[in-house]
């Protein structure tokens, strides 16, 4: 799955549950923060992914 899917994925979730509490203009309002946290939980994630380089240019540890 890769970013735009699962940006549209969240958008819809968060959408739907938005639309049960607050109605249409929930909709739009979830849909945003689903969205949001969708990004920052996969720039979390690839920061935490990353591989340390020594000065050579080699994995470190």
């Amino acid at each position: 799955m890769d970013s735009t899917d699962r940006s549209i994925m969240f958008f819809i979730v968060f959408g739907v549950i938005g639309a049960v509490i607050a109605g249409p203009a929930g909709v739009i309002i979830g849909g945003i923060l689903g969205v949001c946290l969708s990004r920052v939980r996969r720039h979390k994630h690839d920061w935490q992914n990353q591989t340390l380089y020594d000065a050579n240019g080699k994995p470190a540890g």
